[in-house]
């Protein structure tokens, strides 16, 4: 299984636009798209195994943060033990195919860069680095397989 996520952020770290296509053994699976329109809603098209289309307003009516933003919330707020949990508003088709979730991230063990990830029945560990980037990332999926994922990530210029 590939992704291929894509995200544009406007100056203040709220997402404007994403775009997600999920590859499985070569064939798309799924693709989302996700575009700000004006002031803190959003539409939504889901092509692939779901079909799906709408529009939702998230409770911040700025927007929806971006990783980038949840990144730096998990680095700056969480890693160094300021916050025991951080609540994350944000759009996952394989969560909620219809309005944005909440997800939670808290250290599994404080002191150490090992966070838990949960939002509705999705739980996943995740290690970052000492720069606050995530490294890996486990999960088990609804068949009970285990999903383990290596992470990296760039950033190209817009």
């Amino acid at each position: 299984m590939d992704l291929d996520y894509r995200e544009e952020a406007d100056n203040w770290g709220r997402v404007v636009s994403i775009a997600l296509t999920r590859t499985v053994r070569g064939a798309v699976d799924m693709r989302y798209t996700l575009t700000r329109q004006g002031e803190g809603s959003y539409d939504f098209t889901i092509n692939g195994r779901l079909e799906r289309r709408g529009r939702f307003r998230p409770n911040d009516a700025r927007g929806l943060p971006s990783s980038f933003a949840v990144r730096a919330m998990i680095k700056y707020e969480l890693l160094p033990g300021r916050t025991p949990e951080l609540a994350v508003e944000m759009f996952d088709p394989f969560l909620s195919a219809e309005s944005p979730t909440v997800a939670r991230y808290r250290l599994e063990v404080p002191g150490t860069r090992r966070v838990l990830f949960a939002s509705g029945d999705k739980v996943s560990h995740q290690v970052f680095d000492e720069k606050g980037e995530l490294v890996s990332s486990q999960a088990e999926l609804t068949g009970g397989e285990i999903l383990t994922s290596r992470c990296s990530t760039s950033i190209e210029p817009g």
